[in-house]
């Protein structure tokens, strides 16, 4: 394990008089090597002076936290966190995942969150990238002691640096740090390469000892049972074609709602806003299934939980809205004129307000006997045996047989509302096609697994597009409304100066002027999404060409509406 306060960048080169270190450039010559987990400390270090002639240099004692986001956006793109105490301040720095080599690194008094509240630089740039919105997390913690180990030549020059770790992990549930592994490092010396690889030969010979390049932070996640990456909140939900589709579709709600109580304790914490916003999917998906998905589960079944779901998703708006004003509040300062802008600021501290005061009540509601005994009936629902006999009509037959005919349907309502939309048709048209392209897509994505995966990609990327012009169009259209509804809650706070007054005025009037934009552009993007490729192409998956089947899913969705 490399710690910042010793290595940065680098490889240690020792400084004979003080065995005081320096950073240069890692060698791809470093060796690392485990030892066997009854094996004591004394005895490695008895073995460091017998075995391969090294004296101990130096000492030191740190504490390090391995830090990501909770859909392990560091570890995607094969780096790890490290937060290290240093001097009264925190040392964060990006280390790249199976090696010692620091990328970038930072100093800071603040709290260790969001990467906006890091100071200026190259780390606060590639954090803001790779996180965005997300926070970075506590992974494991972890204690090492470390011993410093040279050897010498006859003329005393260092030939040979090892590192001795000896390793202990943060148990949480006892409260105390456990042992996790002692670890020897051999660390090359420029100029003495024949020396470093002696050192090796000789440790690969020696029965306790075991070289390795599983990265320490990878070790201990496994120690605590957890798995990097196990959280994917796009996952494609595995279904086999000849399922019945009563089956395949408890499977896939039940993952929906493992991905719904993965993120509760988030949302209840109000960590971050993407805790809340990957639950808000889960609850839709979920609605959208039991709405979409005919003839599967009992009548009272799907009223019932349509609805409560429905009430769930309630509980969320308000915090979500807030999320998102307050996301977009930079980007709203910047379409302002500049002398304008500092008199948006109000609008910050009502946006704060409301959000905070939105997610306590939904945290109370979280914490709520209604809430409880939805998710306790609805798992035992969802994880009990589908019955061997059963009336309704699409319940036993085979999965992919009732999401062709879903699927099909749902893309022919989009193309006739789209094709049905033109220049003199009310905003309300294009509501309502985005929430019809809405259904298509969560079908789509609920049953990607029984189809290609590129020609699925194919298709999302196209009506993802739609989707993004549609939504983008109601986003602006209710962050209008809704920034009227802040200024009034403004002047309940207090007196509102004419200032913030016309800035928010001013606002309102850009984002009509983008709506607008958004209106010319659909016609662009509904012809690609039609374009003949993507037609071919939603025949050739979904279309049954059996009129019979349409005028079935016809009658079921009259008899339960």
């Amino acid at each position: 394990m490399h710690l910042h306060t010793k290595y940065h960048n680098s490889v240690v080169v020792c400084q004979e008089d003080d065995t005081k270190y320096r950073h240069i450039k890692m060698s791809k010559f470093t060796f690392e090597y485990r030892i066997g987990k009854s094996v004591s400390l004394g005895r490695v270090k008895k073995m460091l002076r017998d075995e391969l002639n090294l004296v101990e240099a130096s000492t030191d004692l740190v504490e390090i936290t391995c830090m990501d986001s909770f859909d392990w956006r560091i570890y995607a793109s094969s780096g790890v966190i490290e937060s290290e105490n240093n001097n009264g301040s925190t040392l964060l720095s990006w280390r790249t995942l199976n090696s010692h080599d620091y990328l970038f690194s930072v100093e800071t008094n603040k709290k260790i969150d969001f990467a906006w509240n890091l100071p200026d630089g190259e780390m606060k740039k590639r954090l803001s990238k790779a996180l965005k919105v997300r926070a970075l997390l506590p992974q494991v913690v972890l204690r090492v002691k470390r011993n410093h180990w040279v050897k010498l030549d006859r003329e005393q020059k260092t030939v040979v640096r090892a590192v001795l770790e000896d390793i202990q992990l943060w148990d949480k549930e006892k409260d105390s740090f456990r042992k996790l592994e002692i670890r020897i490092r051999l660390i090359p010396v420029r100029g003495y390469q024949k020396a470093i690889e002696r050192a090796g030969k000789l440790l690969r010979n020696i029965a306790i000892v075991e070289q390795t390049d599983i990265d320490i932070y990878l070790t201990a996640l496994t120690t605590q049972n957890r798995k990097p990456g196990d959280y994917k909140p796009k996952a494609v939900i595995p279904l086999l074609p000849e399922m019945r589709t009563d089956q395949a579709t408890k499977a896939a709600l039940l993952a929906m709602l493992n991905m719904l109580e993965a993120n509760e304790s988030g949302v209840r914490n109000n960590i971050d806003s993407e805790f809340l916003h990957d639950y808000r999917i889960a609850v839709r998906k979920t609605r959208s299934a039991f709405s979409q998905i005919k003839g599967v589960f009992p009548k009272h079944v799907v009223d019932r939980y349509r609805n409560q779901f429905a009430w769930l998703g309630g509980l969320t708006s308000p915090a979500r809205d807030m999320d998102v004003y307050l996301l977009k509040l930079e980007s709203y300062r910047n379409m302002l004129p500049k002398k304008l802008r500092i008199h948006l600021d109000p609008l910050r501290s009502v946006i704060v307000s409301k959000r905070d005061g939105s997610y306590k009540a939904l945290a109370k509601a979280l914490s709520g006997k209604r809430y409880h005994r939805l998710l306790s009936d609805y798992r035992e629902f969802l994880t009990s045996p589908v019955p061997l006999q059963t009336r309704l009509p699409n319940a036993s037959k085979p999965v992919k047989l009732v999401a062709n005919q879903r699927i099909w349907k749902m893309y022919r309502r989009v193309m006739k509302e789209g094709k049905g939309i033109n220049e003199k048709s009310p905003d309300e048209d294009l509501h309502e096609l985005r929430k019809t392209c809405k259904k298509l897509r969560y079908l789509i994505e609920f049953f990607q697994s029984l189809y290609d995966a590129d020609q699925m990609s194919h298709l999302i990327v196209f009506l993802k597009k739609l989707q993004d012009n549609l939504g983008d169009f109601n986003d602006l259209h209710v962050q209008k409304e809704a920034l009227e509804g802040l200024l009034v809650d403004m002047e309940n706070f207090g007196p509102v100066s004419a200032e913030t007054e016309q800035a928010i005025a001013e606002l309102i009037a850009q984002l009509d002027h983008l709506q607008m934009e958004k209106r010319k552009e659909f016609a662009g993007q509904f012809s690609l999404f039609c374009k003949k490729e993507n037609k071919r192409l939603y025949r050739q998956l979904f279309n049954m060409g059996s009129q019979n089947i349409n005028n079935q899913i016809d009658q079921l969705e009259q008899i339960e509406n």
